[in-house]
């Protein structure tokens, strides 16, 4: 095959198209799995040296496209935890999220003083999918350790353990805003870093479920540095 001008078309190598649909059939089976399982892939996309990039890749979107909560159990959600429904909380909600993960999603809103706001809404009934998730993990974890010896020298048990210990922390949402607080502080202590930008948390809206922080627009770049072609340079903006 060649192109209009003659010369000879690139066609894909067979490794790269079969790891592209290996990736493909990944990502929709993770999310037809449920919350547990898209974490798996996020941790997997965030680890090129362990896949090839046709396969990150391909997981990739589940960092922040993972098909939404239906609007009507996040409104239900939001009254529960901050005592009124959204469109009473703030001067506009949009339903639309800005993105949706295997946690939370997120939606724009306004404050009554005109502030532009996100807010990180937990989904509905996630702590007890995961708790279940997590167990069927850490059986199949032990399973792998008596019948592999592979399985015990990557530690599968221990590797579960951690990544429960994880998910426990990242469903409290007040232990995520007292973190960026923290950082924020630490940062401004050490000093020189005047680019970098800490959104501030809004606490009357805030519980281990919601976090409504300021919006702090910006364009996600997840390529290292190196790869873009210059130096690492620090962050104008902090997520």
């Amino acid at each position: 095959m060649s192109t209009p001008s003659g010369s000879p078309a690139l066609t894909p190598a067979p490794s790269q198209t079969r790891h592209e649909r290996t990736g493909r059939a990944l990502r929709e089976t993770f999310v037809q799995l449920g919350p547990t399982y898209v974490k798996l892939a996020q941790l997997l996309s965030s680890s090129p040296g362990l896949f090839p990039p046709s396969i990150t890749d391909e997981l990739r979107p589940l960092l922040d496209q993972v098909p939404p909560a239906p609007i009507d159990t996040i409104r239900e959600l939001i009254s529960a935890e901050l005592g009124a429904p959204p469109e009473e909380l703030f001067v506009t909600f949009d339903p639309q999220p800005l993105a949706s993960a295997s946690i939370a999603q997120v939606h724009a809103a306004t404050l009554a003083d005109g502030q532009q706001v996100v807010v990180k809404v937990q989904r509905p009934g996630i702590r007890g999918r995961l708790a279940a998730d997590v167990r069927l993990l850490h059986h199949g974890a032990r399973g792998l350790e008596r019948a592999s010896r592979l399985g015990r020298m990557a530690n599968a048990v221990g590797v579960v353990e951690d990544f429960a210990a994880t998910l426990d922390d990242e469903l409290n949402f007040v232990t995520e805003a007292r973190s960026m607080e923290r950082w924020s502080a630490n940062l401004a202590r050490s000093g020189g870093h005047d680019g970098v930008r800490t959104p501030r948390v809004h606490w009357p809206l805030t519980t281990a479920r919601v976090l409504t922080m300021e919006r702090v627009d910006g364009i996600p770049d997840r390529r290292p540095a190196r790869r873009r072609g210059r130096r690492p340079r620090p962050s104008r903006r902090a997520p």
